[in-house]
């Protein structure tokens, strides 16, 4: 199972999309610099969102899976949807 080499810019609350191939309930896991999230798979979903993971700043592999009756399958695709930040103003 592969994953994607990221540089995450500032450290930061993100909500996390994850798309598969639909198949049977279970769950779904995320991982990035050592920050894992786990995510519940309802019965005929293609996608499953994690919320509020909070992600360190830095270089890092982020890896993403669903459990299958056959075993672990990568995902399709990982959408991340940052959180505003308190308190910060944009320029």
């Amino acid at each position: 199972m592969g994953g994607w080499d990221v540089d995450v810019l500032e450290p930061r609350k993100f909500d996390i999309d994850l798309v598969f191939v639909q198949g049977p309930p279970g769950a779904a896991h995320f991982d990035i610099a050592g920050t894992t999230a786990q995510g519940e798979i309802g019965p005929g979903a293609r996608s499953c969102r994690i919320e509020n993971v909070e992600i360190p700043q830095g270089p890092a592999r982020l890896r993403a899976w669903i459990d299958r009756p056959n075993g672990a399958v990568g995902v399709y695709q990982v959408i991340l949807h940052a959180k505003k930040s308190r308190g910060v103003e944009s320029p």
